[in-house]
């Protein structure tokens, strides 16, 4: 990486916050017209019908996760964290498997006021 001093930063970041001014005044004059709405639409649409084969694939992937979350914070909403754990150990292992996937430097064993809503850690 090269070294640059302030002036030459400071340069570079004026210039960008520039562009981001006249990009955003360039989109609020046209989006009101109809032929930026009508290509806007296209490409939107082009977009939906390429990815949605790739969508579908991920749904399907990740059915079984999904399926294993929501069970588990409707037993947490409960209170009930235990009993899902023994009645649901297959489901809780997944979900345990997706966590530390995700987030590998992250166990699930830290504190879960810092992980409260976002893991299923263990319940105090």
């Amino acid at each position: 990486m090269t070294d640059m001093s302030d002036i030459e930063i400071c340069h570079i970041v004026s210039l960008y916050k520039n562009q981001r001014e006249k990009d955003k005044n360039r989109y609020l004059k046209i989006k009101d017209s109809e032929d930026f709405k009508k290509k806007n639409r296209e490409r939107a649409k082009a977009h939906y019908n390429k990815t949605r084969e790739i969508r579908a694939q991920r749904y399907k992937d990740n059915k079984d996760v999904r399926l294993a979350k929501n069970c588990y914070y409707y037993y947490k909403r409960c209170g009930r964290v235990e009993d899902f754990k023994n009645k649901y150990p297959e489901r809780y292992d997944l979900i345990q498997s997706s966590f530390s996937d995700k987030n590998p430097s992250l166990s699930t064993t830290t504190s879960s006021a810092v992980y409260d809503s976002s893991s299923p850690s263990e319940e105090s």
